[in-house]
C-alpha cells in the first residue's frame, strides 16, 4: 500500500517518484554562516529513468576500458563528463 503523501502527491501532480534531500552547513571561523542545499528529483517513469542512468555509467565504463582504465568504480570515482553523450567542448559550450 502507498503512502498517502505518496498517493497525495500522484494524485495531483501525476509523478510516480519525487525525491527532496535536504544538505546543510556552516562555514566561518565560528560557524557563524549556516547554508543549505536541496535537491529534488521529479520523476514520470522511474524505470526509464534508471534505465537512462544505467545507460549513462555503462557510456563511462566504454570510455574507461578504452584509457585501459579497470577494476571497481563507483559513482563518486567517475567524472560527469564521462556519463554525456557530448564532447568535452559541447559540454562547456553549454554549461559554462
Amino acid at each position: 500500500m502507498d503512502h498517502p503523501c505518496k498517493l497525495f502527491i500522484r494524485q495531483c501532480f501525476g509523478w510516480n517518484l519525487i525525491t527532496i534531500s535536504i544538505r546543510t552547513g556552516t562555514t566561518g571561523e565560528n560557524g557563524e554562516n549556516t547554508h543549505v542545499i536541496e535537491y529534488s528529483l521529479k520523476l514520470d517513469s522511474n524505470p526509464e529513468f534508471t534505465a537512462s542512468v544505467l545507460i549513462c555509467y555503462a557510456r563511462a565504463a566504454f570510455r574507461l576500458s578504452k584509457v585501459g582504465e579497470s577494476g571497481a568504480k563507483t559513482v563518486f570515482d567517475i567524472a560527469p563528463a564521462m556519463l554525456s553523450m557530448k564532447t568535452p567542448e559541447e559540454l562547456r559550450a553549454g554549461l559554462l
